[in-house]
C-alpha cells in the first residue's frame, strides 16, 4: 500500500511539473541533500537550515491556529501531519495529511497549511547534487487543550 501511495504521489508531482513546464525533472526527492527551507531561514547554514524552518512554521501555526470549539468540548488533542509539495521554484504543491487525528482537526490542519501556500511565500527549492529537486515537506500541527510544558507539572514540583 506504501508503494502505491508513493507511486501516486510521485504522478501527481510529475503532472504538477508538466503544468509548470519544468518536466525535466519527473521524481520527487524523498531525501534531499539539502531540504527546502523558507526563505527566513535562505541565510542559515545548511546545518540550521532545519531548526529555522521549525521555527518559522511553529510561529505561523501559533498565529493561525483557530482550536475548534467542538473539539475543544470534546477533549480532541494531537498533532496532525501535512505534507506538502515543493517544487524546483519554491512553489507548495499539492498535500496531504501524513498523520490523521478527528476530522475537526485534520481540516484545521489544512487550512493553516492551505493559509501558507495563500500567503504566496516562495520557499527555497530542496537540493541534491547541485541541482534543484521536487520534494516533500512534513508540517506539523500541535493541538493540546493545556501548554505541553505545563503538563505534568505538579508531578514535577512534587520532587523538589
Amino acid at each position: 500500500m506504501k508503494r502505491i501511495l508513493t507511486f501516486a504521489f510521485c504522478l501527481v508531482g510529475w503532472l504538477a511539473l508538466l503544468q509548470t513546464g519544468q518536466a525535466q525533472v519527473a521524481y520527487v526527492m524523498a531525501d534531499p541533500e539539502l531540504r527546502a527551507a523558507l526563505p527566513a531561514c535562505e541565510d542559515m547554514p545548511d546545518m540550521y537550515r532545519e531548526n529555522c524552518n521549525v521555527r518559522q512554521l511553529r510561529q505561523w501555526v501559533r498565529d493561525h491556529l483557530q482550536y475548534p470549539e467542538e473539539a475543544r468540548t470534546r477533549g480532541l488533542e494531537g498533532r496532525v501531519e501535512v505534507t506538502v509539495l515543493i517544487d524546483t521554484l519554491g512553489q507548495m504543491g499539492s498535500m496531504r495529511l501524513s498523520r490523521k487525528l478527528d476530522p475537526l482537526l485534520n481540516a484545521e490542519a489544512l487550512r493553516i497549511v492551505q493559509g501558507i501556500k495563500d500567503s504566496g511565500i516562495v520557499w527555497l527549492p530542496a537540493m541534491h547534487h547541485g541541482k534543484k529537486v521536487i520534494s516533500e515537506y512534513r508540517i506539523p500541527v500541535n493541538f493540546y487543550l493545556t501548554q505541553p510544558q505545563l503538563r505534568g507539572a505538579d508531578r514535577d514540583q512534587d520532587r523538589r
